[in-house]
């Protein structure tokens, strides 16, 4: 009896020594301790509306080419016009994009690569109409051209 009694005490002491925690009405699902924030490549730049990009490139076209020559970026916008082939009607070639500014004729060129043939029926944007896309800049001796990798 004398050994069972301090453990005893022991445990009337821990019991009667704390308060009682509130309930908590938070049911939301909590995140495991040992769960790692997602990785986001700094290199990776944000998205690109049309507008923001043709406002980086006009602010300083020479800066804007050395950051952004050849990198990857997401562009959304809405298509201004659909440029097709001179020679097949049925092969498009690229979208000009609004750029949103003043001049409401300012648009941004974006291109498929010479060796992907889109036609013009498996396009599934139109004129006026929303896009996305991935892309990369390209060097374009009459300004801002954008490559187009993967249309959404």
């Amino acid at each position: 009896m004398r050994r069972l009694l301090p453990f005893l005490l022991l445990v009337a002491m821990s019991a009667c020594g704390s308060e009682p925690k509130p309930a908590t009405t938070n049911t939301a699902a909590t995140a495991p301790r040992n769960a790692q924030a997602p990785r986001v490549d700094p290199n990776v730049p944000a998205p690109f509306t049309a507008e923001s990009l043709l406002a980086a490139y006009s602010a300083d076209p020479a800066a804007f080419k050395q950051t952004y020559l050849g990198r990857d970026l997401e562009v959304k916008g809405t298509v201004e016009s659909i440029v097709f082939d001179a020679n097949d009607p049925n092969h498009v070639r690229g979208l000009r994009l609004v750029a949103g500014t003043a001049d409401p004729k300012t648009t941004v060129l974006c291109s498929f690569p010479e060796q992907k043939k889109v036609l013009k029926g498996d396009l599934k944007v139109a004129a006026g109409g929303p896009v996305t896309f991935k892309g990369s800049i390209v060097g374009n001796a009459n300004g801002l051209e954008v490559r187009i990798t993967t249309l959404y």
